[in-house]
């Protein structure tokens, strides 16, 4: 190599030094001056194996309302636990769809945690109250959570909550796929085609900030607010009292969802996804019979159901039913919420239908009270 190639090799040492030295250094000014990263792109990770990813902070601001999802090292939302239980601790598991995990609620504001305090207060630091929830899909992700998740944390009891919108989510998957179902590894390499994308956004100062500006600037800037916005009065919606006419709006947004068993007569494709949920109940059931795990079947009524007494209530009555030949208890919220509704509000309908934290709150004291009635002591 001659002095011209030496000096040559030299200056791109150089300037590649200088410039790792310019990344690094406003990659610590944004950490210390401007908190970053904040997790704006937390919200993109893969589910780590069907749950959230572990230890993270997610700042949600896709919805209507905008929540945080803080999660521990299990990937549960929640604070940290271990997977053996503290001696004379009984340990509840609450798994479930979107209504369990708590969309648009912090966790805070979950029934799973409202559900801890209530029972603290009836049995002091006796109870763990697991958030195994993570929204999408039906009973058949719930069992690979119950199996894979939820039986290493040795629960005494299992909550499954049922939503109305469980039966349609089973549309095209094969009975008998739905008890092989597994879940998701998210390991290194599973996803080589946005790997590097999800490393820079989510973990780096630099990339977070790149990627809202240049790439996600409307997002950015709905998020700029976002502490502003994180107050009570997010959940004051305008029309929330309305409710017939809310629960008009419910079965027309939802006919093809819902609405499927919200009829006295199911459809043919009703009846047989019915009956794939309780095949798969069935073996839900036998699983945490297997594992000395009580179960309890939360029956969560749609909003119609609750504000529109015309609506059918066929489908709480094939479950209740089912139950009662599988001997599982069965928890029906329908009253609750019927009675607990006329004075508060509960949803962020029309905007939403999912909870506010006052009706998390509703839900957990039902479940709290019929546990209480059990006698888990």
């Amino acid at each position: 190599m001659d002095q011209r190639d030496k000096k040559l090799l030299l200056d791109i040492s150089l300037q590649a030094g200088i410039f790792v030295a310019l990344i690094l250094a406003a990659e610590i000014f944004l950490r210390v001056a401007a908190g970053e990263p904040r997790g704006f792109f937390n919200f993109l990770l893969p589910a780590d194996k069907g749950l959230y990813p572990s230890n993270a902070v997610i700042y949600n601001n896709w919805g209507k309302v905008p929540y945080v999802v803080r999660t521990n090292s299990l990937g549960f939302r929640g604070p940290e636990m271990t997977l053996k239980k503290s001696g004379g601790v009984r340990r509840i598991v609450a798994i479930g769809d979107s209504m369990t995990d708590g969309f648009f609620v912090d966790n805070e504001g979950t029934y799973p945690h409202f559900l801890k305090e209530y029972l603290d207060e009836k049995y002091p630091a006796k109870y763990d109250v697991v958030n195994a929830a993570r929204a999408g899909g039906s009973i058949d992700k719930e069992l690979a959570i119950l199996k894979y998740k939820a039986l290493p944390l040795e629960p005494d009891i299992v909550l499954l909550m049922f939503c109305t919108n469980d039966i349609s989510d089973l549309k095209g998957k094969n009975k008998d796929g739905l008890l092989a179902r597994g879940v998701k590894s998210n390991k290194p390499g599973d996803h080589p085609d946005n790997e590097l994308f999800l490393a820079l956004a989510t973990k780096t100062a630099i990339g977070e900030t790149l990627f809202k500006n240049l790439f996600w600037s409307g997002y950015a800037r709905r998020n700029t607010d976002l502490d502003k916005k994180m107050g009570v009065s997010r959940y004051e919606v305008e029309g929330a009292k309305s409710y017939l006419a809310n629960a008009v709006s419910y079965n027309t947004r939802f006919k093809n969802t819902d609405g499927m068993v919200l009829e006295n007569v199911f459809s043919k494709e009703a009846e047989g996804l019915t009956g794939n949920y309780l095949y798969v109940l069935g073996e839900f059931n036998e699983v945490c019979a297997r594992n000395s795990s009580k179960l309890y079947f939360v029956y969560m009524p749609a909003y119609s159901q609750i504000y529109d007494k015309k609506t059918s209530m066929r489908i709480r009555d094939i479950l209740n039913d089912a139950c009662k030949k599988m001997s599982i208890s069965f928890i029906d919220l329908t009253e609750t919420m019927r009675r607990e509704g006329q004075d508060k509000v509960l949803f962020l309908a029309p905007l939403d239908y999912h909870l506010n934290p006052e009706g998390n709150k509703v839900i957990a004291r039902g479940i709290c009270e019929y546990l209480v009635k059990d006698k888990i002591s």
